[in-house]
């Protein structure tokens, strides 16, 4: 009763608007290390959910000038590069025919792992009375209490919070530092270029996220720069397709990017670009600005019910 009275209202606040869901890796299964990231049996509830209450649309239609779509409609983005898109999510999406877009860190292309994953298994794996060394007064290299398996879930979060503030190549001096000190190997969780061909060759959307996803408002403007243009050469370069789309890094607007980027990108070819604001789309949105957010539900009911509170909410 409550399911059926959720979705009637559903229909009647998303008719004209566009939510653009995004997710990052799929997991084989619940990690308590990750306790946001989001399993294959997620995946597939998610999945079923979406297509029970939206067409499933093509975000480079989202963002034509004037696009509007009659019925309640959303698209399917994934953010950074991972090899489960291949392996996980690429035949699910298949098998239901569904479109989907990822944007690409193409710094992963080469390297076996994320930093944030590298980071999620230096703690996974320190010994219980390990005690991180100190280098100067980095915060990245404070001493973390992996002490329990609460102590251990919190420091993860941690380390990748301090870690995310830093420039791409102290965050990764400071990862190899840990990593060598304790003798970790690195985890290989990152999409290769195999990968990345065969996204493109199925149909599915490409764009860039940035060389090294760093959060842009904290690293020299002309480093920016070349992060964006960087990103979509590679990935033009790579694939001979256009490169249509781009996806901020971290994403807030005012806070990880500011108006100097927005319009960097505008300059360099991108067509639209999107920020993790939550929130969805109407047809008068601008298209540098795209409004996205993670479906944190673990039952179709509590997906409905968080887009009708984010739909009523910005009414």
């Amino acid at each position: 009763m409550i399911s059926s009275i959720l979705s009637r209202l559903l229909k009647r606040w998303a008719q004209g608007q566009v939510l653009i869901l995004t997710f990052h890796d799929i997991l084989a299964e619940a990690d308590p290390l990750q306790p946001e990231a989001i399993d294959l049996a997620r995946f597939d509830m998610l999945l079923d959910w979406v297509q029970s209450h939206f067409d499933v649309v093509e975000l480079s239609a989202v963002a034509r000038e004037g696009q509007r779509f009659s019925n309640p409609s959303a698209c399917l983005t994934f953010d950074d590069g991972y090899r489960s898109w291949v392996t996980r999510v690429m035949p699910r999406l298949v098998q239901r025919d569904l479109h989907a877009t990822f944007f690409v860190s193409t710094s992963c292309l080469d390297t076996p792992s994320h930093w944030h994953d590298r980071a999620i298994e230096l703690i996974r794996t320190l010994p219980s009375d390990a005690v991180p060394p100190l280098t100067g007064s980095s915060p990245a290299l404070q001493t973390l209490n992996v002490s329990t398996p609460q102590a251990r879930q919190h420091s993860a979060q941690q380390l990748q919070d301090r870690l995310k503030t830093l420039a791409p190549a102290e965050r990764d001096q400071q990862l190899s530092t840990l990593e060598q000190h304790f003798r970790i190997a690195t985890a290989t969780t990152s999409l290769d270029r195999t990968g990345l061909r065969a996204l493109a060759a199925a149909g599915f959307g490409i764009g860039a996220h940035t060389r090294h996803h760093p959060i842009l408002s904290r690293i020299p403007f002309e480093a920016a720069k070349r992060e964006i243009l960087d990103s979509r050469e590679e990935l033009l370069t790579e694939l001979r397709v256009p490169i249509e789309g781009f996806a901020y890094p971290n994403g807030k607007p005012g806070l990880d990017f500011n108006d100097r980027h927005v319009e960097l990108v505008r300059e360099s070819g991108f067509s639209y670009a999107v920020t993790t604001q939550s929130g969805s789309v109407s047809p008068t949105d601008d298209r540098y600005l795209l409004k996205r957010f993670t479906p944190w539900g673990h039952s179709p009911l509590a997906c409905s019910r968080q887009v009708l509170s984010t739909l009523i909410r910005e009414r």
